[in-house]
């Protein structure tokens, strides 16, 4: 009796490590199932999306744009022209950044865009050491760079398209000579530059002043601000200060930057300060060509985005079929004041 007892023991212990087995089993081919759905699923997705992009524009070549604040609307204009212009030419302009909501440095960007291998880049450079190296890692790896409005001195870049900073600085004198209504007395100018102007344009620019001043009637006495510009709100913030604690009898202000030029302007007229001093932009904004035609601000030096941006793409392509391209292409300057206002405004009414 022990002996059929212990054997139909054993049995129920098969019979219950089957069921468990069976269980197992069961579980895996659900898995299995699930696991199988998933991946046919990822395929028809990738199916579609390949689809919607052979939809897409053949291009021949694609290029990297990157840009050092992504609410410049001047450097946005450089970048829409840029664009416009490499498609008439069967190229993709890509704004390295644009479509990423965690904010990233310029040298991440450039990294990313070397990572992903245009066929070139053109950068808004900050002069840093960092990027300089950066432009190197990407001509070596075969990737051509060309800067725009700001320069990488001492690169491996092709080509710099933007302004002559030491013409430049020497329209900015010629300008204060002209506020200077009184050459008997000092005139105290202070310059607005972002901090992140680099030192060698940042000397083109003072000596450009100087130059023309040192020339003219007068005592002049320029200082140089440098603007944190680690964001919208520390910019901000910074002239604010600078314009409300001044008290040693600033006689012209010159902005260097177009959010600069908004931010000085904007606290001038807060401060209720624009009627005691000069104040010179740079590009042009709605608000600011209408504060020249009113007389609230007196000029401002502008370039001509669409230009910079067009001659930018056919730097780089020039380079990629050629082999080469002049180091330098400079970009015209344009001083508006209150004799071509009128019509620079007109023309703003033209494009809209």
């Amino acid at each position: 009796m022990i002996g059929d007892k212990t054997l139909e023991d054993k049995g129920k212990t098969r019979d219950k490590g089957k069921v468990v087995s069976g269980k197992y089993v069961a579980i895996i081919i659900i898995l299995l199932s699930l696991c199988i759905l998933i991946t046919i699923s990822r395929v028809l997705i990738a199916g579609k999306t390949v689809g919607e992009k052979e939809k897409l524009p053949d291009y021949s070549r694609r290029y990297a744009f990157l840009i050092e604040d992504m609410t410049d609307d001047f450097m946005l204009n450089v970048y829409k022209s840029a664009k416009d212009k490499a498609a008439e030419d069967g190229i993709y302009v890509e704004l390295v950044g644009s479509n990423l909501s965690a904010e990233y440095s310029m040298n991440d960007y450039l990294n990313m865009a070397i990572a992903s291998k245009p066929d070139g880049i053109i950068l808004e450079s900050d002069g840093t050491k960092d990027t300089r190296e950066l432009i190197k890692k990407a001509t070596d790896s075969g990737i051509p760079v060309i800067t725009v409005m700001s320069d990488s001195f001492n690169s491996t870049r092709e080509c710099f398209v933007g302004p002559n900073y030491y013409d430049l600085g020497k329209k900015y004198g010629i300008e204060s000579y002209v506020l200077n209504t009184d050459k008997n007395e000092r005139f105290d100018i202070k310059m607005l530059l972002r901090d992140t102007t680099s030192e060698n344009d940042r000397n083109s620019i003072y000596q450009g002043v100087m130059s023309e001043l040192n020339r003219k009637p007068g005592r002049y006495q320029l200082d140089i601000v440098m603007i944190h510009s680690e964001d919208a709100l520390s910019m901000e913030e910074d002239i604010r200060n600078l314009i409300y604690n001044d008290e040693s009898g600033t006689d012209v202000y010159i902005a260097m930057d177009p959010a600069v030029t908004k931010f000085a302007y904007q606290a001038l007229v807060d401060y209720n300060r624009l009627s005691g001093v000069k104040f010179i932009g740079y590009y042009t904004t709605e608000s600011i060509l209408q504060a020249i035609q009113n007389g609230t601000v007196d000029s401002t030096i502008s370039m001509d985005a669409d230009e910079i941006g067009v001659v930018s793409v056919d730097a780089l392509t020039e380079y990629i079929d050629n082999g080469f391209v002049s180091s330098y292409i400079p970009v015209e300057t344009h001083l508006i004041d209150a004799l071509n206002v009128n019509e620079k405004l007109m023309e703003k009414d033209g494009k809209k």
